[in-house]
């Protein structure tokens, strides 16, 4: 059964391959003709070309949209999901590509080139395209394997940086829970400080209570001691008055 989501990507490349031609095409007749083409003709162009690249880019946002339906990533081990988002990433560049072209009116310079036929079958059809001129189509094939080259690069160095960072984030989780468990010590200190600072709260206000208790008592003991001489001071002044 063939697959729905490869089959819309090569219509989208078919697209993006005949809006470039179109593109190359108008440049070319309009440098060779001057202002003998007339404007209606390049009116239709333009809008045959701006009709495919809002189809393409009509077409990349679908794609987009099935890579990660869940199902379609249930039934697709992790490297072919990668590969598809790679040709999706590709796409994408390529509808770039043309909008950059289409709206200032300028030409493919040789990278661009390379990259709207980096999905070509093989050398031949690269060699045959009628908008690569001259030796181009020579420095196009021999930069075709140092671009691809520098793509897995590019994607390794991504790669590593990746590692990297899940190796980064590791540490930080661990410091994480290393800094959980030392709060977790600390706040079992700190919980028994409080029931110390508590016990001894209450006994302070124990030992208050007995402070006041026994100063209540002195009061009381004086007062008395104070009765007992004024009484008897008084009886031996009675004593001292009466005669023998």
């Amino acid at each position: 059964m063939p697959d729905s989501w490869l089959s819309k990507y090569q219509n989208a490349l078919q697209i993006c391959r005949e809006a470039a031609e179109s593109i190359n095409d108008t440049k070319i007749e309009l440098r060779n003709n001057g202002q003998r083409k007339t404007s209606s003709s390049v009116n239709d162009t333009n809008e045959h070309i701006k009709k495919d690249i809002l189809n393409v880019s009509s077409l990349a946002e679908n794609l987009k949209i099935e890579l990660w339906d869940p199902k379609l990533i249930s039934s697709k081990t992790q490297g072919e999901i990668e590969r598809r988002q790679n040709l999706l990433d590709s796409l994408m560049m390529k509808i770039q590509i043309l909008n950059e072209a289409f709206n200032h009116g300028r030409k493919f310079d040789n990278s661009e080139r390379l990259e709207l036929l980096s999905s070509s079958s093989g050398s031949g059809e690269m060699a045959n395209n009628q908008w690569l001129e001259g030796d181009e189509v020579k420095s196009a094939l021999q930069s075709s394997q140092q671009f691809h080259q520098k793509r897995v690069q590019v994607y390794e160095e991504q790669e590593e940086g990746l590692h990297v960072l899940a190796n980064s984030l590791n540490r930080q989780k661990q410091i994480g829970i290393n800094i959980g468990k030392q709060a977790d010590y600390h706040s079992e200190i700190i919980d028994e400080i409080n029931e110390r600072a508590v016990s001894s709260d209450n006994q302070l206000r124990h030992l208050t209570t007995r402070m006041q208790q026994v100063s209540a008592n002195r009061k009381k003991s004086t007062f008395v001691l104070w009765v007992m001489v004024i009484l008897l001071a008084i009886a031996l002044v009675v004593l001292a008055l009466i005669p023998l």
